[in-house]
C-alpha cells in the first residue's frame, strides 16, 4: 500500500514540520484513524508534542 511504500523511501513516522507537528499530530487532526494506527506501529510516539507541549491525544480532546 502507499503508506508501506512511502515509510520504504525513506519517510519518518517521527518527522516534525516546523510548528512540532508530527505525522500522528496531523492524522488526530484529520480524524484518520487507519493512518493513526498505523503511524503507531510505524514507531510514531503517542506522547509527542508540539511546540507548545501539545500531544496527539491533546488535540483530539480539543476537537
Amino acid at each position: 500500500n502507499i503508506f508501506s511504500d512511502i515509510l520504504k523511501h525513506g519517510a519518518s513516522p517521527t518527522a516534525r514540520d516546523t510548528a512540532g507537528l508530527t505525522p500522528l499530530h496531523w492524522a488526530v487532526v484529520r480524524g484518520n484513524s487507519i493512518i493513526i494506527r498505523k503511524l503507531i506501529e510505524a514507531g510514531a510516539n503517542p506522547s509527542a508534542r508540539d511546540d507548545v507541549g501539545k500531544t496527539p491525544r491533546d488535540m483530539a480532546v480539543e476537537l
